[in-house]
């Protein structure tokens, strides 16, 4: 009987829904190694700088783009495999192709970090970083 149980107990907290993200987890400063940043705030603003254009859409090769808007979190949260994805609107950009609505990833599972996804599905996953500043 104790078996049993220990196995319903790991089966039913295993398959559990991830608690939803918080705003507060993305604000903050994301760096990429090839050296691009997005900076998302707490009042849902986001600025980014160097990021290449086909992280804005697949079929854009070559250049990249600076600019600013707003982000949102999903509303009902959904992470597939562990994942989330995050909406972004760019309002101002310095390359016309970087303008609308696009999204990254916010990976949930151990090492939580920000990701962009190149190239559709058989792409390459763009890992950023959270840029710590020292306390002052």
């Amino acid at each position: 009987m104790r078996t049993l149980a220990l196995l319903f107990a790991v089966a039913t907290t295993g398959c559990a829904a991830p608690a939803p993200v918080s705003e507060a987890e993305l604000v903050g400063r994301w760096v990429s190694p090839q050296g691009s940043v997005l900076e998302l705030t707490a009042d849902r603003r986001m600025t980014f700088r160097n990021l290449p254009l086909r992280y804005f859409d697949a079929t854009l090769d070559g250049g990249k783009a600076s600019g600013s808007g707003s982000w949102r979190l999903p509303d009902p949260q959904r992470p597939q495999q562990g994942v989330l994805e995050v909406r972004m609107t760019i309002e101002k950009a310095d390359r016309p192709e970087a303008l609308g609505e696009t999204f990254f990833f916010y990976d949930l599972r151990s090492e939580r970090g920000v990701f962009f996804w190149t190239a559709g599905v058989e792409g390459e996953r763009v890992g950023f970083k959270r840029q710590v500043t020292a306390a002052r």
